[in-house]
Formats: structure tokens, C-alpha cells, sequence
């Protein structure tokens, strides 16, 4: 890895302490136009799927099943201050191929 993004995760680790990821709900099935970073879209009524700005910084969105029936599928909590935890880890397999975990609204790289 090289010297510039482990700085960068470090960073971003640090931040996501005083500006945690939080899930904001919308019931139509839609994503905003411009999407806000550190907020994780759970989209649908009920919730089926969510989406969010990938925090490696290649600003592509990530979306995410949340259905049981399909295969890969996560799930998404949230807490009384709507901190969001996703399971499993996100791995992305192609573009930046990043891998972390969402908890309590912080990432953690793998």
C-alpha cells in the first residue's frame, strides 16, 4: 500500500470519529441526485436496499442489497443517534476495489 493512501485511510479513520456515517431513510426507491457524504441512503419502504458515496475517495456510489432472498445480501442497523452499521465488510471487487467495514458509523479498513 502505498505511503499517500495509508495516510488517507488514517485520516479518514480519525474523522469518522467526530463525523460518523448516518443512515437517513427515503421511502421512494429513488437516490438523491447529489448524494451527501458520511450518509447512507436506505432506500425503499420497507428498507431493501441502501447506497452511499464509497469513503476511499473515487466518489463512486455503493449500493448494497438488503433483501434475504438474494445472494449477496448485508444488513443495516441503526442506533439512537443514527450512527449505521452494515454486515458483512464491503469489498468491492472491481474499480477500487476497497474493503472495509461500516460500525457504529465508522470505517475500519481491512
Amino acid at each position: 500500500m502505498s505511503t499517500w493512501l495509508s495516510v488517507r485511510r488514517r485520516w479518514q479513520n480519525l474523522s469518522t470519529r467526530w463525523f460518523p456515517y448516518r443512515g437517513m431513510v427515503c421511502p421512494d426507491d429513488d437516490l438523491p441526485a447529489r448524494m451527501k457524504p458520511r450518509v447512507v441512503y436506505m432506500l425503499g419502504m420497507p428498507v431493501w436496499r441502501v447506497a452511499f458515496i464509497c469513503p476511499c475517495g473515487c466518489k463512486e456510489p455503493v449500493e448494497l442489497c438488503l433483501m434475504k432472498e438474494v445472494r449477496p445480501h448485508w444488513q443495516a442497523e441503526t442506533d439512537d443517534a443514527g450512527r449505521i452499521t452494515l454486515h458483512p465488510s464491503v469489498w468491492k471487487k472491481g474499480g477500487c476495489r476497497s474493503h472495509y467495514f461500516l460500525r457504529e458509523g465508522r470505517i475500519f479498513w481491512v
